[in-house]
């Protein structure tokens, strides 16, 4: 990674932001590891090293080693700590955040096919057990990390997902474990809100890509990524015909410092830009990084993963009238991407 060019994007982020409601916050981060926890922590770790605001940052993960690799230049810090917890065990009781940013999910296609119940359990029971703790302490924010795939196919009759459409799934499917499951995660948020006054938004994140992907990653995005970046024909596994929202990383960590202060408690909020058709976002990663293309069948656990869904595009409008909006378009993020994740 280039890690100059990085610190640009995250200060770029942070100095957009407005941290007025947030400093001196606590914030606890669920799956603080995935690209969107890690982009989001290293935003507010950088405000805080840039302005004193004191927020303090309790970072979990399944993995000590992977913690201390990701966040190497926090640990030291005061105002951060990683913590080894898996979301399917109850939380530690007796610390109060104003900020649980639940991310913890298994969000790829190999990892919905390779450990399907783990998938919905993640989902499920890594909300409840979280929603148990902000009753058990009396208060914090929720924020849960939700899915376009909520919504399901949408068609030319559905041009873009609103937040009040109730989607298309068919629950008979191995894949339809992820979508559902997120759907039962955001009836649990409503469930907890009329039993125990819990207070909670969803941001329903479309396909997000950036340089926080993982390398074990096999969404479509992050594989077309890594050809570009090794040089190698970037490989279509479909026609290459369906149209889907995407966001960068950073967009969406903007996005999410917003809604935890602007969103209105139990409203969920779509975070996406303009339909774009896969083939030809990959035909804009071909001519930046001056590869070909070429077409492969999915192997069988990851086909077995892989979403069936032709048009899935965001309507951002609810979120957008809070005073957000996507700073990066698919090809200036591309490109940015590519130029941190060449190495220095």
């Amino acid at each position: 990674m280039n890690r100059d060019l990085y610190a640009e994007d995250i200060a770029e982020t942070a100095a957009a932001a407005d941290w007025t409601e947030l400093a001196g916050k606590s914030f606890l981060v669920t799956g603080a590891t995935g690209s969107i926890g890690r982009a989001l922590i290293d935003v507010i770790m950088e405000r805080n090293r840039t302005s004193g605001d004191r927020m303090r940052v309790t970072a979990t993960g399944r993995s000590r080693e992977r913690g201390k690799a990701v966040f190497g230049d926090h640990l030291d810090d005061p105002f951060f700590e990683f913590v080894e917890y898996d979301v399917l065990d109850r939380f530690p009781e007796g610390r109060r955040y104003d900020f649980i940013i639940h991310g913890a999910s298994n969000t790829h296609p190999v990892a919905y096919a390779s450990d399907p119940v783990g998938t919905i359990m993640i989902n499920v029971m890594g909300t409840k057990n979280l929603l148990d703790h902000i009753v058990a302490v009396s208060g914090g924010r929720f924020v849960l990390l939700s899915t376009v795939d909520v919504y399901g196919e949408g068609g030319e009759s559905v041009p873009a997902f609103r937040e009040d459409h109730c989607g298309c799934i068919d629950p008979n499917t191995l894949r339809a474990g992820y979508p559902e499951s997120k759907r039962v995660s955001e009836a649990l948020c409503q469930a907890y809100r009329s039993a125990s006054g819990t207070d909670h938004i969803v941001l329903r994140l479309s396909r997000v890509y950036g340089p926080t992907m993982g390398a074990d990653d096999s969404k479509a995005m992050a594989q077309f990524i890594r050809d570009a970046l090794a040089r190698r024909d970037i490989i279509l596994k479909s026609d290459g015909m369906q149209i889907f929202s995407y966001v960068y990383v950073m967009d969406a960590v903007a996005a999410i410092l917003l809604a935890i202060v602007k969103g209105e408690g139990g409203e969920a909020y779509n975070v996406g830009g303009p339909g774009v058709r896969l083939r030809d976002a990959v035909s804009e990663l071909c001519a930046i990084a001056g590869t070909g293309v070429g077409f492969a069948e999915p192997g069988e656990i990851e086909g077995r993963g892989a979403s069936k869904v032709r048009h899935a595009v965001l309507d951002s409008s609810k979120l957008e009238a809070l005073g957000w909006s996507a700073r990066t378009d698919l090809g200036a993020g591309l490109r940015r991407t590519l130029d941190i994740l060449r190495s220095e």
